[in-house]
């Protein structure tokens, strides 16, 4: 901790043309509020995050055209992105909102039709042609296999 907290006095000392002895008395370690941190001069100024952006570029020498911002995000999960997809909310004209965990909850009969279908079409020819737009003429066979797995969704996912 020690070896960090030093590289950083020097850090900021060498920005700020000071001695690391000299922040080390203005920063001990503490966090401080924007006016006080600009009266000990620890802030150059104020602004928002294009402020920042420009600044940067300008200290960088770069171009207008080639300033720009790039947000770094933690990829989400598939737990993630299953749970986002189940929590929004579809409807068609007239219907009433429904999400994904109101169809869990209260059509695991459906659900488990679904599975059923896609374990169907997964185990079937590999050349098959289906409309997506009408309905079965022979559902697949529900079993207690399809129950097994919804409960095992529900499972991980509450």
């Amino acid at each position: 901790m020690n070896s960090i907290y030093g590289r950083f006095l020097g850090l900021v000392a060498q920005s700020r043309h000071k001695t690391p002895q000299e922040i080390d008395k203005i920063a001990q370690g503490r966090v401080w509020d924007g006016g006080t941190a600009h009266q000990i001069g620890l802030v150059d100024g104020f602004g928002s995050l294009n402020d920042a952006v420009q600044k940067a570029g300008e200290l960088a020498k770069l171009d207008k055209d080639d300033r720009g911002i790039t947000y770094l995000e933690r990829p989400t999960s598939f737990k993630e992105q299953l749970i986002e997809m189940l929590a929004s909310e579809e409807r068609d004209e007239g219907s009433s909102p429904t999400d994904g965990f109101a169809f869990i909850g209260n059509g695991q009969v459906e659900l488990a039709q679904a599975v059923a279908d896609l374990r169907s079409v997964l185990g079937g020819p590999s050349i098959q042609v289906r409309c997506l737009e009408c309905p079965s003429p022979a559902p697949a066979k529900v079993d207690r296999k399809d129950a097994g797995f919804l409960a095992a969704i529900s499972d991980w996912l509450f």
